[in-house]
């Protein structure tokens, strides 16, 4: 009469394991602060531990992974990952934006992507018992798109998965600093390679200084909310991605975005008042279709009832009822 044990019984070990304080400060950490970080963690998990109960992985699922060669944990390690990306699930599409990253993770690689309240926290990837995840927080549709690529470069780079790892990051990617750990800059200049393809880049600045009458080859803000705009990502990704190419100048983004802030309160509201497009629309959807296909198979298999895989889900049953995935026996 025992219940068999859930997965969400053995998870918080592995975060509690998975969570050290780094080398170099151990000894400024106190247990009640590594405690802290380690709830916290497993606070933004609870959704994912329940949905993970859904996941029926095929041993074929992840076989993408073998197709993606390992690369060193540096810049031009990331440019090269995020080209192979492209080449691999974007069509080799060089140029195009990527507006369309969420869809495309769920239904090339089959990574569940939730979207959760996370509080301080942007998002989290992780690999558990072979399979990934990625959580990002709700946020600014740029920003999650940035949170969600980021997030990308951690499961790419990791890479094996056959290990468990997990990795909860904070709301510091899309800030005008450095970034110090290695993994963390890995990943930011993955998103940013990824999101923002040299050539695409150059394509669209020339188209972009063309409709501006600007010349010479620095850029102002005008460009740079074009750059954003046009390829989804925020202000200070957009103006980050220029000062790695040299368009502009170290620190000149930072500048910009505090003088855009003081003068028009945000660099929307100065791209409303330049009279710039309207953004064209990155969509999350409020669930993850990989897992709701894997519920609607367990459902109609008889292996849990349909309010189990609605809880789940973070779903009412008449929710789960409307995606028309399970009818009403």
């Amino acid at each position: 009469l025992l219940a068999q044990e859930e997965p969400s019984d053995a998870l918080p070990m592995m975060f509690r394991q998975a969570f050290q304080a780094p080398t170099k400060i151990q000894a400024k950490v106190s247990p009640s602060q590594s405690y802290d970080k380690v709830a916290s963690a497993n606070r933004l998990f609870q959704s994912a531990i329940r949905a993970l109960e859904l996941i029926i992985p095929e041993p074929s699922t992840y076989n993408w992974t073998q197709e993606i060669p390992p690369v060193e944990e540096s810049y031009q390690g990331a440019e090269q990952l995020s080209f192979t990306f492209r080449e691999l699930f974007a069509g080799g599409d060089q140029l195009a934006p990527l507006l369309s990253l969420p869809e495309l993770v769920e239904e090339q690689l089959h990574i569940p992507v939730l979207v959760t309240k996370a509080g301080a926290k942007e998002g989290a990837s992780a690999v558990i018992g072979g399979v990934p995840v990625i959580i990002v927080a709700p946020r600014f549709e740029p920003r999650m798109l940035f949170t969600l690529a980021h997030e990308l470069g951690h499961v790419l780079f990791h890479h094996d998965f056959s290990k468990n790892f997990v990795v909860v990051d904070n709301e510091d990617n899309n800030e005008f600093r450095q970034v110090k750990n290695r993994a963390e800059a890995f990943a930011n200049a993955f998103a940013s390679a990824l999101l923002l393809p040299p050539r695409g880049l150059g394509v669209a600045l020339k188209a972009i200084k063309k409709t501006t009458g600007s010349t010479g080859a620095q850029v102002g803000d005008i460009e740079i909310l074009y750059i954003a705009h046009i390829f989804g990502v925020s202000f200070q990704v957009a103006a980050q991605r220029c000062e790695a190419y040299g368009i502009l100048p170290r620190g000149g983004g930072a500048a910009l975005y505090e003088q855009l802030h003081r003068e028009y309160g945000s660099p929307e509201k100065r791209a409303q008042a330049a009279g710039l497009p309207a953004r064209p629309e990155i969509r999350f959807p409020p669930v993850s279709r990989v897992l709701l296909e894997h519920a609607v198979r367990r459902v109609r298999q008889g292996d849990i009832s349909i309010g189990r895989a609605a809880e789940a889900l973070n779903m009412t049953v008449s929710d789960l009822t409307a995606f028309n995935a399970i009818p009403l026996q």
